[in-house]
């Protein structure tokens, strides 16, 4: 009889063992979980951030590419003026 309660005895301390570290793993799981959804964000704001400098880039290349291709309108001082003699009304009116 003695030795079945230390075998009992025994065999609850193992349990007991074996269920903090059913805890102890359960932890670490969740902590690797969160460490995983940590990681994922931060890939995820790094990669927007570069497609926000890639856009920006893109963006200061077309607007300093823009004023040298687009022709800009005539100074009024650059439009040439009608004679007066050729506005004036004929004589044949």
């Amino acid at each position: 009889m003695k030795k079945l309660e230390i075998k009992l005895r025994h065999f609850e301390e193992l349990e007991t063992t074996m269920e903090k570290e059913r805890e102890g793993l359960e932890y670490q799981r969740q902590q690797l979980i969160q460490e995983r959804q940590q990681f994922h964000l931060e890939q995820l704001k790094a990669a927007e951030f570069r497609a926000r400098q890639q856009a920006h880039q893109r963006l200061a290349a077309e607007q300093q590419q823009t004023p040298s291709t687009t022709p800009t309108p005539p100074s009024p001082q650059a439009v040439p003026t009608p004679h007066p003699a050729a506005t004036s009304p004929s004589p044949n009116q």
